[in-house]
């Protein structure tokens, strides 16, 4: 705007003193030159527009900081699940930091009324109906505003609303499938159970049976058993006497043999002690001597050789001893007779 337009200029009369009014400008206009005329017309539009704001703080400014929030006329209503149906006003619907406020009262009255005490020229009124015309399109404009504010606001509680249908009645839903779920699930667990139960009766009904049957078998395999023991421990005594008999028997039979062969040894009628030897054979080929003292050695008896004249011919004894006892050389003749070579005992 051209009023709201200040400039400072300390060179011109008029900037000292800003109280200059519209009749004093306009009976000099005609004796003043162009820049006195383009001054006044400055100063005039500064006060005009010094003189708008006063008044729109002073009136307008209260009156909007300072009314009442106003109730909206229409009601929205919101179904709730479960509830009466009840009536929701606008304001109920605004968040916490939202209110519904009165319209500014327009400016125009006021604007028309200083124009009239003042009685401005046309470019005061000029600029003046344009200050009332915006501040009515501002208005008009703050007004759409609320009531598109007041729609969506209606708008996102029936969405709300709806919204809210939707989930009562999905949760509803939910909860009468899960309740069949339950309920199914509550029946099969109940005829599986009986069945269980049954199952169980049946088999311990089988089992005692099996049980009594198994008693039974096994007393009579005791029985028998215990019989068959009996029997058993009688035949066994009776092959242990017949047994014990055979052996006496034939311990006696080996004693009488023993003594038969002590009678026919070599060297039976040596006395129990003395000197003797054990000789096995004598031998012309040296090659026999070595196979035999191979075989007394390995055998674990101690031996030596003897070279002596027989027909005429060298010959190499093989011998063990000398022996203090008959007995040792009988046991030493008894071992050289085990590995199969021939034996001959000497006293001296």
């Amino acid at each position: 705007m051209a009023f709201f337009n200040f400039r400072r200029n300390a060179a011109t009369p008029e900037s000292a003193s800003p109280d200059v009014s519209p009749a004093k400008g306009r009976a000099a206009k005609g004796s003043a030159s162009p820049a006195t005329e383009e001054l006044s017309r400055r100063a005039r539009q500064r006060l005009i527009g010094a003189t708008v704001l006063v008044v729109a703080a002073v009136i307008v400014f209260p009156l909007v900081f300072s009314a009442t929030p106003r109730t909206a006329p229409a009601d929205i209503a919101i179904d709730i699940a479960g509830t009466s149906s009840a009536s929701v006003a606008v304001e109920n619907s605004l968040s916490a930091d939202e209110e519904v406020i009165a319209a500014a009262p327009a400016a125009s009255a006021a604007l028309a009324q200083l124009a009239a005490s003042q009685s401005p020229d046309a470019d005061t009124l000029r600029l003046a109906e344009e200050e009332a015309a915006r501040v009515r399109a501002a208005d008009e404009e703050a007004a759409r505003q609320r009531i598109e504010q007041e729609r969506e606001a209606q708008a996102r509680a029936e969405r709300e609303r709806a919204d809210k249908a939707a989930r009562d009645q999905a949760a509803a839903e939910k909860a009468a499938a899960e309740k069949a779920v339950r309920d199914k699930a509550a029946a099969d667990k109940a005829a599986r159970d009986k069945a269980a139960a049954e199952k169980v009766a049946r088999e311990k009904a089988e089992a005692d049976k099996a049980a009594a049957e198994k008693a039974a078998r096994d007393k009579a395999a005791r029985d028998k058993a215990a019989a068959e023991k009996a029997a058993a421990d009688k035949a066994a005594a009776e092959k242990a006497a017949r047994e014990k008999a055979a052996r006496e028997k034939a311990a006696r039979e080996k004693a009488q043999a023993d003594q038969a062969a002590a009678a026919d040894r070599p060297g039976a009628d040596f006395p129990a002690t003395g000197r003797f030897v054990v000789q096995v054979g004598a031998y012309v080929e040296d090659s026999k001597v070595a196979n035999v003292r191979r075989q007394l050695t390995a055998a674990g008896l101690s031996n030596y050789t003897q070279v002596v004249k027989i027909n005429g011919k060298d010959a190499t004894r093989v011998r063990m001893g000398p022996f203090g006892t008959r007995k040792e050389m009988e046991r030493v003749a008894d071992k050289v007779r085990s590995l199969g070579l021939p034996v001959s005992v000497y006293s001296y």
